[in-house]
């Protein structure tokens, strides 16, 4: 749950990446609530921990392969920003300059 909030929006998850930093799933939600003063409840996830059923089915995307770990899951996430960027930079993409996600908050409009 968040802290504060007037009712109950669930744990973020969270997955520890190979060099040892962690990596969210939904850093909209982890910025919108550091502005507010928000305290948010993580689950810690290991990068080769299986999907259950349920979060296969939330996380499979058009175009990639059926994620079947957490580990896959984030790879999926870092794969799709690369998106128009690596058109126009195509040697120098998000997921090559970030390839464990990033600690830079998401552009919200």
């Amino acid at each position: 749950m968040f802290c504060g909030a007037s009712r109950p929006l669930g744990f973020l998850d969270v997955v520890k990446m190979a060099d040892g930093v962690y990596n969210c799933m939904d850093n909209t939600r982890i910025l919108a609530a550091r502005k507010a003063g928000i305290y948010i409840q993580a689950r810690t996830r290991s990068l080769d921990e299986a999907l259950t059923a349920a979060e296969v089915e939330r996380f499979t995307v058009k175009g990639f392969n059926t994620p079947k770990t957490w580990g896959d899951v984030i790879k999926i996430r870092i794969q799709k920003q690369t998106g128009g960027y690596k058109v126009k930079f195509p040697y120098n993409s998000w997921g090559d300059r970030f390839p464990y996600g990033s600690l830079y908050d998401p552009k919200v409009k």
